[in-house]
């Protein structure tokens, strides 16, 4: 007995010591690892970093390393292989294995680097102006004759300031361009967001710069324009802040739980559509646009959302949980919200498309300018659309089950005496109320919104139409002519006075 109970002790202190060994061991070499890719990381984001300020391309023909045109990133990384030890490890490493090499972490460190920087206040809680100069470049070839125009961008920095009034950042702005040895003469243009300390008609500092200089013309963005002009048609109806507020508190309700979550994702993958894997996705709140995945998923899951919400408030042990999925669920069955879902789809599908298109690399101002006319003559199409809007708002609630007409509003009855002035009367019917007050307002504000706010664009655009390879293509002489005429007037210092002079014209001379 005792030699049993001594073999057992001495079977039991070798497994204690294995077992301290092993967890000694796999402790060192976890550390030993985790400072290894940390170190790999550090590298990588001073890679990622030094070609961003360079204005340079990370990407190039073929994404392997060892190969020609692999890109600036893989072609930084393997010239510091060479004599740096830790990225010699990484890159000798066999194919397949980690390296945090491929353009989804590339993407990944420059988002969350931007993400860092979006925010004009730093760390420090003060206030900043970032300073970004487009200039042209004329390339031209050995016999000094112009070949190509080149446009470049680049950031010189950020520049503290106190005061955001209008005549301080003008102050700031003119500081900068003298520092850098630049001539304000020799400006044509100028952008800013849309606050009205920087782009106010009469004392904004858009307006100041063109009092000292008439030609540096304010265009704002076009794609910030866009988001502006989709915030101002909701924040002015009601029934649109409550419907993208229900929106946010459902999406809310599912992300802050992870079995919520999980039974919604159940339902979806169970359940095939025809538009693909469809997902819940948070609402932006900057980015108007990037809403249309938001509602989308909304649209074309509906059933199976509201298949999560009742099978919660069904069978929920919570209390709470079970009145905030009643709550959401009746919200979801009124027709007024299934017809906001049916419309507002579509709407943002058209401004996702023309927010994509404006920020392309290739997009120039009339190819900008036709798309917003463009969707400014689709807008007013589709006003005549409420009917069709309305039948497949219906064939959705059907599919539930749910309401499939506009409530109806309690006429309020009001005395009158005899000598009272007819007055106008509201609208009781749910439909004609609805139609008039939310679906037509919202896209008469959007078509009014997108014709104020890229008046600018439109007439920069008219004003440039005499280069453009469209006008060229098709315009008669005459015509080319004034468009030349009126571009050679406006830029009278830049311009010759010869340009407006048509081409058979200056073969005779």
């Amino acid at each position: 007995m005792a030699t049993f109970v001594d073999g057992q002790s001495q079977v039991l202190v070798g497994a204690c010591v294995i077992y301290e060994q092993w967890k000694k061991n796999g402790r060192i070499n976890a550390r030993n690892a985790a400072n290894y890719w940390r170190q790999v990381l550090e590298r990588i984001v001073n890679v990622t970093i030094t070609l961003a300020t360079c204005n340079l391309a990370f990407r190039g023909h073929r994404e392997i390393l060892g190969q020609p045109n692999s890109g600036n990133f893989l072609s930084m990384i393997e010239l510091l292989a060479c004599y740096d030890p830790v990225l010699k490890e990484l890159v000798e490493r066999p194919q397949g294995s980690v390296k945090y090499l491929s353009p989804a972490v590339q993407n990944e460190i420059i988002y969350l680097i931007a993400k860092r920087a979006v925010r004009h206040s730093n760390i420090s809680k003060r206030d900043q102006i970032s300073q970004v100069y487009r200039y042209v470049t004329i390339q031209r070839d050995e016999n000094d004759n112009a070949k190509d125009i080149l446009i470049n961008e680049a950031f010189l920095g950020f520049v503290e300031t106190v005061d955001m009034s209008a005549c301080e950042l003008q102050k700031k702005i003119l500081d900068g361009i003298e520092s850098n040895g630049f001539d304000l003469s020799k400006c044509r243009g100028q952008g800013y967001d849309g606050a009205a300390n920087m782009s106010g008609v009469y004392s904004g500092v858009q307006a100041r710069i063109m009092e000292m200089e008439p030609l540096a013309k304010y265009v704002h963005s076009a794609a910030h324009n866009l988001n502006l002009t989709l915030n101002d048609s909701v924040k002015n109806i009601v029934e649109l802040r409550n419907f993208y507020d229900i929106v946010e508190t459902l999406y809310t309700f599912f992300s802050q739980s992870i079995k919520r979550w999980s039974l919604l994702s159940g339902i979806m993958s169970s359940e095939l559509s025809e538009h693909g894997k469809v997902t819940m996705k948070r609402l932006c709140p900057t980015r108007w646009c990037s809403r249309h995945d938001a509602i989308a998923a909304l649209r074309y899951r509906y059933v199976d959302i509201m298949k999560a919400l009742t099978k919660i408030a069904l069978v929920s042990e919570k209390r709470e949980e079970r009145d905030e999925a009643t709550a959401l669920k009746n919200h979801m069955e009124k027709f007024s919200f299934i017809f906001l879902v049916v419309q507002q789809t579509k709407i943002l599908e058209n401004m996702n498309a023309v927010s994509k298109m404006l920020q392309a690399k290739d997009v120039d101002i009339h190819k900008a300018v036709g798309l917003l006319q463009n969707t400014i003559q689709a807008l007013s199409a589709y006003r005549d659309d409420f009917d069709q809007v309305k039948r497949t708002a219906q064939n959705l609630a059907e599919r539930w089950g749910a309401q499939s007409e506009f409530t109806e509003i309690r006429k309020r009855r009001m005395k009158r005496h005899f000598d009272e002035p007819s007055q106008d009367e509201r609208l009781s019917d749910g439909e004609s109320r609805f139609r008039i007050n939310v679906f037509n307002a919202s896209l008469d504000i959007i078509k009014s919104q997108l014709s104020q706010r890229f008046t600018s664009m439109s007439e920069t655009n008219e004003l440039f139409q005499a280069i453009h390879p469209g006008t060229l293509n098709r315009a008669q002489d005459n015509a080319l002519h004034q468009h030349a005429q009126r571009l050679a007037d406006h830029y009278s210092r830049d311009l010759s006075p010869s340009f407006p002079v048509p081409p058979c014209i200056q073969s005779l001379l």
